[in-house]
């Protein structure tokens, strides 16, 4: 009904029907992933990933590979908190994609999972000076990066996860 309105609107309104909570919503947001929007899909694949919406995982999947790197990076995130066993394998490879935001998603999507495929993502986010070069990430979300590694790491790792985390820079 909002597909020729003005692109504002249309991600407001796919963060509010996630935000409702109701799984009525998923054959809208499903739509939304074929947006011309890379914005709005990417409120889409945030809502569908709120919604634990298991039926979007194979389109979810398919925009992993999307030219637009903020949609990969959403869809990475999406796919992580989707637990879809046949996005284990496009997790791993989103480590190595040429987006270094994308990786990190992948690298917190995988521990989500317990899988410590992503650890020297996570690694990296230990370094202060590494994490800083982002200019574009704002500095609050470069220090909630580098504390979800600290997390993320001393989970997968417990005791052993130590020697990593004495090393890290303030």
């Amino acid at each position: 009904e909002s597909a020729d309105s003005d692109p504002k609107t249309r991600r407001y309104l796919a963060l509010v029907l996630g935000l409702l909570g109701s799984n009525e919503a998923v054959p809208v947001l499903r739509h939304g992933l074929d947006d011309r929007d890379p914005e709005t899909v990417k409120n889409c694949l945030w809502s569908l990933g709120h919604l634990q919406a298991e039926s979007a995982a194979p389109r979810v999947i398919e925009l992993t590979r999307h030219d637009d790197a903020s949609v990969r990076l959403m869809a990475v995130y999406v796919l992580g908190s989707l637990h879809a066993p046949e996005g284990h394998a496009l997790l791993v490879a989103s480590l190595r994609d040429p987006d270094e935001l994308v990786q990190w998603n992948a690298a917190f999507a995988l521990a989500r999972q317990n899988d410590v495929a992503g650890r020297a993502v996570l690694e990296r986010l230990l370094d202060k000076a590494y994490v800083d070069k982002f200019a574009e990430v704002t500095v609050d979300n470069r220090s909630r990066y580098r504390v979800a590694a600290v997390e993320w790491l001393a989970k997968l790792d417990g005791p052993t996860a130590t020697k990593w985390l004495s090393g890290i820079s303030t």
